[in-house]
C-alpha cells in the first residue's frame, strides 16, 4: 500500500505530461488485472488461503483506488474546468475515496459531461470491484479451504 502510494504521489505527471498521465492509468489498468489475477494463483497455493484473501483485497482495492484517482489527475490536468475547483493528486485521491465510499461530502464535484460519465461509470466500477471482486477472492480460498478439508479426511 505504501509502494503504490509513493508511486502515485511522485509519479512525474504535470500539465505539460498529459500523455504521460493518460499512458500511467492505462498501464494502471493493464497491472490491475494482472494483479487480481497473480492473487487468485496465489491464493491458491497460500497455506493460509481466507488470509492471503483479505491480503489481497486490501491490495486490490487499494490498487484500484490509486488508479481511478489517477484518472481523476488526468482529467484534471487536460481540462481545469472539469471539476469544482482544482485538484492537487491528494485532493484527487480524496475525491476518488470520499466517491467510492458513497460520502460525497460534496466540496469537489465533477462538472464537464467528460468527468460525470467517468465518474458514473468508475462508482459503478468500484461497487462491482468491492461486492464481485471481493466475492471472488474468498470464494477462491474457501474454495481452496474445502478442496484441503476433503483430502484430508478419508472417505466413510
Amino acid at each position: 500500500v505504501g509502494g503504490l502510494l509513493l508511486v502515485y504521489f511522485e509519479m512525474p505527471v504535470g500539465a505539460d505530461d498529459i500523455a504521460l498521465g493518460l499512458v500511467g492509468v492505462a498501464v494502471g489498468l493493464i497491472a490491475f488485472g494482472a494483479i487480481f489475477v497473480r492473487q487468485v494463483r496465489r491464493i491458491r497455493s497460500a497455506e493460509y488461503p481466507m488470509l492471503r484473501a483479505v491480503e489481497s483485497a486490501a491490495l486490490v482495492g487499494c490498487l484500484f483506488v490509486v488508479v481511478v484517482a489517477s484518472i481523476h489527475d488526468s482529467l484534471w490536468l487536460a481540462d481545469h474546468e472539469s471539476y469544482s475547483e482544482a485538484l492537487s493528486r491528494l485532493d484527487a485521491l480524496y475525491f476518488t475515496v470520499t466517491t467510492l465510499a458513497t460520502v460525497g461530502f460534496g466540496d469537489i464535484t465533477p462538472t464537464s459531461t467528460l468527468t460525470r460519465t467517468v465518474t458514473t461509470v468508475l462508482i459503478v466500477l468500484g461497487v462491482a470491484l468491492l461486492g464481485a471482486g471481493v466475492r471472488i477472492l474468498i470464494g477462491v480460498a474457501s474454495q481452496v479451504n474445502e478442496d484441503r478439508r476433503r483430502r484430508a479426511s478419508p472417505p466413510t
